[in-house]
């Protein structure tokens, strides 16, 4: 297996080299002969070098990417202070005798142009370095011809690049021949992948951190509607992608989301101008991501300066082009207030005093620092080659100097270029540790170093930053999340500079939101930009979604008994229940029945104490007078039934005004009934009584007319009651329901109440209600003053008269529980006050006022008189063919008939124990 990966190294290796073999050759000063022609090339391919025992490669921007020439113009910041950096490292641990003892680290740093195809050639560089095991003798390529391998020092391991595009591009290649990478500014998340990097590492965290520090943002100012611009790059791509996953799920809208193209060329103006014009047609949308690199980052806002959209939006910036002062110099005002996210790094003091002591004429190991040196001071070192970009008409002068007055400013992010040559540096260290011990210098077993090996030791390394923090890689390869925020503002002298104002450390996440300046005109609700479609749905209201931006929605209110459900959706409440303040659940409306506190309760208690107060002064008066004549004429024992009637009428107020329950449902239901079967059942057998003794045409004595026969007749009316409410609530439990007879209400009622099914225990009542009103009727004309026949017939006719009014009264109230309660109370008990009222009124009258006529002489001399009056005893008197005047000679039938009467009348009375009611018995008395 090792002799077929090597040679699929060597075939790879091979076929590259003829891919370049017909490159022209250029020389060191960047000139290539054409028919013997002298003429400038670009780009120049060039290298530092630093000689040492184990070498490492590395890549660098230098050179701007550019759509014309391939390479740019130089770069300061982002190519020449990292190169540099390195550098300035490498001298560092090589001072140090006692890190790695007599041990060198070189390099061989070669330019990216912040072009993934341009850097992916000058890869191939490294991996011919890292084959100097391979010899004319062992390899042949497929032409016959033999491997070229200039460089004889190992390469183990390799820096760079700066963008994670050439990043990917770069690690392909170098993990097929097992070479550890390590970059400093590379972010894209499919770096992360093991599975297809697995020798990457980097010293940046993924961008998916970089993403939730973003989010972070936009929530802390409540910025729900955002715009984004990103690059066509897997850097912006899959950046953006980050955020707007994390952005969505955190409730925030994406108005739009417009890609800048690597290679606009000639039109990259016209690109930029169509994006704003873009943004412009979303102004709500006032936050907008930036996530591009730091060439098309300017160019971008060179765009906004154009434009003049001071105060439009607000920026918030990746950190491809954030916190660097250089991109932003003379358009400030259109990057004002800002707000960027970058890894965390300290400034390097150190590296200031070196790189400001830099001269061309001596800093001989960096072949682009004479191009460098031009750039930033905009003039032309004598002897230098032409370059596409350095037509200056300025001599420069030996007086020059890099400082913060000619423009020099540090790269706020190279303490990661320089923890990542520490990390190949202490992963060597550990190597040399478990290779060779105490021995110095580079024994056998370092002879040749493994990548594999030493991709192992970097992933264990452990070391103090600049920072003071401890440096590790994650498992993934990825370095430490840590970010700094930071705010482009304005002073007070118009100065502007990057602030830091937050950061993002692992899980932790800080923001100083009132150190946060914005731009003067962008300035709104609380002093910070409002960056929303719509404005939050105030509760209550349903939010119905735009069908052209489901970024924005009109807020329509809920009816008054809708709850919002879900954010867009109002839903009806059950019956019964209503939405809360907030609309945002249902709760139940308060249960709706009469108490003891309501005036309509007042009312009726009041009426039916009066008549529990008379019912029982009757009784005790009855009670105290029972073997006076009028008592018991009136059927003393009857009387007393239906007395207990009466009382249970009123009483049933205080159960029918009770809060319903089981309980008292179950009472309602037995005690209405059987109430009234008490009176009527008493009536009934009462008028009974009469009826068949004013209507016994025979002379045979009467049956079942006794007290006794009386009560027990009365008590098998009521029985047969008692027996229709058992079945009924065996049939129909009691028990309490809701009622709504409208959305407002929620009656709490017993089970039946709101329905008819309550005149299931009403029914038999009604039946005696009705015969008694027959026999009431039939015995209107029988002696008054023997019998109450017609007191009992004037009670019956208004009882119905109140029972005619109650029955829609009960039935039309449905929807007002206290009305319907009332009525009910009422009726019942006014029922039993016209009883006690018409048929012991009378009576009590007599014995309290006129105790002389409660005598039997006066009963008998008050009863025989009535028949005398009345010519007759029956309902159904003589044939108007028969009848005789007063004053005449009756007829003979006329005297049978009276005698009849008069016989049956006195059978009564000696069962009564009263006088006979013959006319020589009154003439004796």
């Amino acid at each position: 297996m090792d002799f077929v990966w090597q040679y699929r190294r060597a075939a790879l290796l091979c076929f590259m080299m003829l891919a370049l073999r017909n490159e022209p050759d250029t020389s060191p000063g960047g000139v290539r002969t054409v028919g013997g022609k002298k003429t400038d090339v670009w780009p120049r391919k060039r290298v530092a070098r630093v000689d040492g025992d184990v070498i490492l490669g590395a890549l660098f921007p230098v050179h701007s990417r550019s759509d014309v020439h391939t390479c740019g113009p130089i770069i300061e910041q982002e190519g020449i202070q990292p190169l540099e950096m390195l550098l300035f490292t490498l001298d560092k641990i090589n001072q140090n005798a006692t890190f790695l003892p007599n041990i060198t680290i070189g390099a061989r740093i070669l330019d990216s142009c912040d072009s993934d195809a341009y850097a992916l050639g000058q890869a191939v560089e490294f991996i011919k370095g890292a084959m100097t095991d391979t010899g004319d003798s062992e390899y042949v390529c497929v032409d016959g011809s033999s491997p070229v391998v200039k460089e004889r020092h190992p390469i183990v391991g390799v820096i760079g690049g700066a963008s994670s595009v050439v990043s990917i591009q770069v690690a392909n290649l170098l993990r097929l021949f097992k070479l550890p990478q390590v970059s400093y500014w590379s972010t894209s998340p499919d770096l992360s992948n093991k599975d297809r990097f697995d020798y990457f590492f980097r010293t940046v965290a993924s961008d998916v951190y970089q993403a939730r520090a973003m989010v972070e943002i936009l929530k802390a100012f409540n910025w729900t509607y955002i715009s984004a611009v990103y690059e066509d790059s897997n850097y912006g791509i899959k950046g953006i992608s980050a955020v707007e996953d994390l952005a969505r799920a955190s409730g925030i809208c994406i108005a739009v989301s417009l890609m800048v193209s690597r290679e606009a060329g000639d039109t990259r103006e016209e690109e930029f101008n169509k994006i704003l014009q873009e943004l412009l047609d979303k102004p709500k949308a006032k936050a907008v991501i930036v996530y591009l690199v730091e060439r098309d980052a300017k160019s971008f806002f060179a765009a906004v300066s154009r434009f003049t959209l001071s105060g439009k939006f607000i920026w918030i910036g990746s950190d491809g082009w954030g916190g660097r002062q250089i991109l932003v110099a003379k358009q400030e005002w259109a990057v004002e207030g800002a707000i960027t996210v970058q890894p965390r790094a300290r400034v390097i003091s150190k590296f200031d005093e070196y790189f400001t002591s830099l001269k061309p004429d001596t800093n001989v190991r960096n072949p682009w620092f004479k191009e460098a040196w031009e750039s930033h001071f905009e003039c032309r070192i004598p002897g230098t080659a032409d370059t596409p970009f350095n037509d200056f008409e300025t001599t420069c002068s030996d007086d020059m100097v890099l400082d913060e007055t000619s423009g020099y400013q540090q790269n706020s992010l190279l303490q990661l270029v320089a923890e990542s040559a520490l990390a190949f540096a202490h992963a060597l260290k550990d190597m040399h540790a478990d290779y060779c011990g105490d021995e110095p210098g580079l024994c056998s077993n370092m002879t040749t170093i493994s990548g594999e090996s030493l991709k192992d030791y970097l992933l264990n390394v452990s070391f103090e930053g600049h920072d003071r923090q401890e440096f590790h890689f994650q498992p993934n390869g990825d370095g430490p999340p840590r970010y700094t925020i930071m705010n482009f503002q304005r002073d007070k002298n118009d100065r502007y500079s990057w602030k830091r104002v937050g950061y993002l450390d692992e899980e932790i996440f800080r923001l100083q939101m009132k150190e946060i300046h914005f731009g003067r005109e962008s300035v709104g609700y609380q002093g910070y930009p409002v960056s929303m479609c719509s404005a939050p749905c105030p509760p209550g209201h349903e939010k119905k979604i735009s069908a052209r931006d489901s970024c924005c929605w009109s807020c329509n209110p809920c009816s008054e008994f809708q709850y919002l459900s879900k954010e867009d959706f109002c839903t009806e409440c059950p019956l019964g229940q209503k939405p809360d303040k907030g609309k945002t659940t249902c709760v139940s409306i308060p249960e709706d029945y009469l108490t003891y506190g309501s005036a309509y309760a007042i009312a009726i208690i009041t009426f039916a104490i009066f008549g529990i107060i008379c019912t029982l002064l009757v009784a005790a008066i009855f009670m105290k007078y029972g073997e006076t004549p009028v008592v018991k004429a009136s059927g003393r024992e009857l009387c007393y039934v239906l007395l207990v009637g009466i009382f249970c009428s009123h009483a049933i107020t205080f159960v029918l005004v009770a809060k319903p329950t089981t309980l008292t449902c179950g009472m309602t239901k037995v005690s209405v009934g059987v109430c009234y079967a008490l009176c009527y059942a008493a009536l009934l057998t009462k008028t009974n009584r009469i009826y068949r003794i004013f209507h016994n045409k025979g002379k045979k004595k009467q049956k079942y007319i006794s007290p006794n026969s009386q009560l027990f007749i009365t008590f098998m009316f009521v029985l047969i009651e008692v027996v229709v409410v058992v079945a009924w609530l065996i049939v129909s439990p009691p028990g309490t329901t809701h009622f709504y007879p409208s959305r407002e209400q929620n009656q709490l009622v017993c089970t039946g109440a709101n329905d008819a099914s309550y005149t299931i225990g009403l029914a038999y009542p009604f039946l005696l209600m009705i015969l008694c009103t027959v026999y009431a009727i039939k015995t209107r004309n029988v002696p008054g003053g023997f019998n109450e026949a017609k007191l009992i017939g004037f009670t019956m006719y208004t009882t119905c008269v109140i029972w005619l009014a109650f029955v829609p009264i009960y039935f039309v109230s449905a929807s007002n529980v206290a009305i319907r309660v009332t009525a009910l109370s009422v009726s019942i008990g006014l029922s039993g006050t016209v009883t006690l009222v018409c048929l012991f009124a009378p009576r009590v009258y007599i014995i309290l006022f006129h105790p002389e006529e409660n005598t039997r002489h006066g009963v008998m001399r008050n009863t025989f008189r009535s028949k005398i009056e009345n010519g007759a005893f029956s309902v159904a008197a003589d044939p108007p063919s028969t009848y005789q005047p007063c004053g005449t000679k009756p007829s003979a039938t006329i005297s049978e008939n009276i005698d009849i009467q008069v016989d049956i009348i006195n059978k009564n009375n000696q069962q009564l124990k009263l006088p006979d009611a013959s006319p020589a018995a009154e003439t004796r008395a």
